[in-house]
This record gives structure tokens, sequence and C-alpha cells, in this order.
């Protein structure tokens, strides 16, 4: 296990995730039911991401970009801690495409 600024780095299978241990207690005040809004927001709203790669390679267009980047990243993030949001077929297919990509590794 890593540790770069008070963050402790475990890798998490091979699978080029890594688990984040970090106490955050001493700077924030966690809420398990802010979690659980959290979560329920996201499978709501996942499915406008789904509609819209029906008919379009990419989040914002015809082109990769910084846009792709933000949701591959967060909802690899969100399966790392438990919430697979990838479930959707337009979903997954664009979120295989966009994680084999050599820069995404």
């Amino acid at each position: 296990m890593e540790s770069a600024g008070g963050i402790e780095f475990d890798d998490a299978g091979g699978a080029g995730v890594q688990k984040l241990n970090w106490d955050i207690q001493d700077r924030e005040k966690l809420s398990k039911e802010w979690g659980e809004i959290s979560a329920e927001v996201a499978r709501d709203t996942v499915h406008v991401f789904d509609d819209h790669l029906a008919s379009s390679p990419y989040i914002a267009g015809e082109a990769f970009s910084v846009a792709d980047i933000t949701l591959a990243l967060t909802l690899t993030f969100a399966r790392a801690v438990g919430q697979d949001l990838l479930q959707l077929p337009h979903l997954v297919s664009w979120h295989d495409k966009v994680s084999s990509r050599a820069s995404f590794a």
C-alpha cells in the first residue's frame, strides 16, 4: 500500500483502479443519508446519458472531449465504491470504447 499526503492507495485487484483509504472525518461530517440520496439521484439520471449516446458517439458530440473523461472517471469511481451505474446498453458501449483508450489506462 502506498501513501501520499495522508491518502493511502491500495491496488484494487489490478484493474487500474485504486481504492482510496482516506480518513477525512476530522475535516468533513459524513452523512449516510446524503450518500443514499446522491446514489438515488445518480441512478435516476444516468438514463439521460444513455439516451444521448444512442445518437451520439461522445458526450459532447462527434469528438472525444473532457466531458467524456469526466463522465468515464465518475462512472469508474462509482463502480469502485459499490455504485455500478453501468447497466444501460449505450452507456456500457460508450464506456467500453472510452476506457479502452491508451490514455485511460
